[in-house]
């Protein structure tokens, strides 16, 4: 299958789309889907980009679009830490921003951090994820850093990659356990207990750079990768010498994204070739072929959701749109 039942378009128009996150505002209309997306023209002199809020009615298919706030730089990377209603923003130019909305004003209210000149990376932030206390960042500076929900201030530097960083992401059962993504063909994983001595506690080796990562909401052993030339890789922490599963040349292109849904049933990976690619899973594992692939975008695919309990999906691409459809 290639079309989805029912397709909502909303457009940027002149910029393109860049990451994308589900949030949770609950003095909102709950009726309603709210997602954040970046975008940027990437044109001339301009790097800046604009942090968007937008409103799905699944009901109705009504998109609004409710409040933008202009960075000075591109970003690509977003996260929500729903319990503080925090979003975190990485940008191109190194820095972490930290925005909250304003459900009374209908607007984003940037927060500073007490010590705004420390909060970043020595190079583009490629990724971001919060934990219930601590959030993580990686980027192109081969570092990791780990940082304080509420004071917003940096507690390790963690080092290993010799490349690259391209993705970080917690473990969802545990918040001591964190996993990174390198152009050096490993994903790492880290035991943070004590952040101060924090220790690599196995790599995982892949015959390609590794872009993304997700693990398997209810098994604390896997954990799938996406990786540059269009494979799969799933591995079990049980025995991680070699992959449980690979499913190859999925994508004719860098796999920049996989995520599975909150039940664990479904996987969804996404790509440079413009494709979206749906997965049944069964028992934790992921079957050999896409049982629905969405092919309506025209240019990469830089983010996509879950959405209403799986009931619908959406994503967004550097074609200027963010596609909201049915499953």
């Amino acid at each position: 299958m290639s079309n989805a039942d029912a397709v909502h378009t909303w457009s940027s128009l002149e910029e393109q789309v860049d990451a994308l996150v589900h949030v949770t505002l609950s003095l909102l209309d709950n009726k309603q889907e709210y997602v954040v997306v970046t975008t940027s023209t990437l044109e001339g002199n301009d790097w800046s980009s604009s942090v968007r809020l937008l409103a799905f009615d699944p009901s109705t298919g009504h998109i609004d679009h409710i409040h933008a706030f202009r960075l000075p730089t591109t970003a690509g990377a977003l996260t929500w830490h729903a319990a503080s209603s925090l979003l975190v923003v990485g940008g191109d130019d190194g820095d972490l921003y930290f925005l909250t909305f304003d459900c009374t004003l209908m607007k984003w209210t940037r927060v500073l951090p007490p010590h705004a000149d420390s909060i970043g990376h020595d190079d583009l932030i490629t990724s971001v994820d919060a934990s219930t206390s601590t959030f993580a960042s990686g980027s192109w500076d081969l570092a990791v850093k780990l940082w304080d929900v509420e004071a917003l201030a940096l507690t390790e530097t963690l080092q290993g990659h010799c490349d690259k960083v391209w993705a970080v992401q917690w473990q969802p059962q545990s918040t001591s356990v964190l996993a990174s993504a390198s152009q050096d063909r490993t994903v790492r994983l880290w035991d943070v207990r004590t952040p101060s001595q924090a220790t690599t506690t196995t790599v995982l080796s892949t015959p390609y750079a590794t872009l993304s990562l997700t693990w398997q909401p209810h098994n604390d052993h896997g954990i799938t990768a996406g990786l540059e030339d269009g494979s799969i890789y799933t591995f079990d922490m049980r025995s991680p010498h070699a992959p449980s599963s690979i499913l190859a040349n999925q994508h004719a292109g860098c796999v920049y994204g996989v995520k599975y849904n909150d039940e664990g049933t479904s996987l969804a990976s996404y790509g440079d070739d413009a494709a979206v690619h749906l997965y049944s899973v069964e028992t934790d594992k992921v079957a050999q072929l896409p049982r629905y692939s969405y092919t309506m975008h025209t240019d990469y695919v830089r983010g996509f959701a879950w959405l209403g309990q799986a009931k619908w999906a959406v994503s967004s691409s550097f074609d200027k749109s963010v596609h909201f459809w049915q499953l």
